[in-house]
C-alpha cells in the first residue's frame, strides 16, 4: 500500500498512543466492556452477565494473553487495541494454569472465562474454537480487540491505535487479520486497507466477518 501522509496535527494525536503492559490491564479492562457493550457478538457473549462481570471477562482475556501480545492504547485508555503475534514468531507459554515449575497455580484462564461466563460458556467457546480454526494460516497478526469508549468514537481514535501496527506490518510484509460481529464497522476496517475474506458461525450464534489485510 502507499504510504499515508500525515498532517502535524494528526502526528501529534498518534504521539498520544502507545504500548503498555499489564499495569492497566483494569481501566483497558473497562474500556472494552463499554466499548462492546453494543456489539452484536458481545451482546451474545454477555447474555444478563452485570457490568462488573463484564469488565471481569475483559481482565481475564488481557491477563492471559499470549506472549508476545501487545496492547496499544491512548495515554487515557479511551481507545484499546489488542495484538496477537504471529503464531511461531514467539516461544509458546506454558499452559495457564501452571507455574514456572510446571506445577499447577489454581483455576486456568478458560475455567475462569467459564466462571464468568455461566451455564452458556460451551457454546460461546465453541464460537472461540470457530473463530480460532478460521484464522488464515499464513502468519499474520491478529486484531483480538478494538474498542473505544462511546464517548470517544468517531473522533478517530481507533485509526490512530491501529496506525503503529498497520505500518509495522507494512514495513515487515506480514499480513493483519480480523473478525468483526457489527456491520456498521465494516466501513472503518474497509478504509484502513482491510478486505472481506468469508464468514465465521457456529448455530445460535452471531456471524462474524473474517477481514484481511495483506
Amino acid at each position: 500500500m502507499p504510504a499515508r501522509k500525515w498532517e502535524p496535527s494528526e502526528l501529534a494525536r498518534r504521539a498520544e498512543v502507545g504500548r503498555f503492559g499489564q499495569e492497566r490491564n483494569d481501566v483497558h479492562a473497562v474500556t472494552l466492556q463499554q466499548a462492546f457493550r453494543a456489539d452484536p457478538l458481545f451482546e451474545w457473549v454477555y447474555g444478563d452477565r452485570s457490568v462488573e462481570q463484564q469488565a471481569r471477562f475483559w481482565r481475564l482475556v488481557l491477563d492471559g494473553s499470549a506472549i508476545g501480545t501487545e496492547v496499544h492504547a491512548t495515554q487515557t485508555s479511551d481507545a484499546v487495541g489488542i495484538w496477537v503475534p504471529p503464531v511461531g514468531s514467539v516461544p509458546a507459554p506454558p499452559p495457564d494454569d501452571a507455574d514456572e515449575s510446571g506445577e499447577s497455580s489454581g483455576p486456568s484462564v478458560r475455567d475462569q472465562l467459564g466462571e464468568v461466563l455461566g451455564p452458556r460458556s460451551a457454546e460461546i467457546f465453541e464460537l472461540f474454537g470457530a473463530m480460532y480454526g478460521a484464522r488464515p494460516e499464513e502468519p499474520h497478526w491478529y486484531l483480538q480487540a478494538l474498542g473505544t469508549r462511546p464517548e470517544r468514537q468517531g473522533q478517530g481514535w481507533g485509526s490512530r491505535v491501529l496506525a503503529p501496527m498497520l505500518d509495522r506490518c507494512d514495513r515487515l510484509g506480514i499480513p493483519a487479520y480480523l473478525e468483526s460481529s457489527n456491520p456498521q464497522n465494516h466501513a472503518f476496517y474497509h478504509r484502513v486497507g482491510f478486505v472481506d475474506i468469508g464468514e465465521v458461525s457456529v448455530p445460535g450464534a452471531p456471524t462474524l466477518m473474517r477481514m484481511e489485510r495483506k
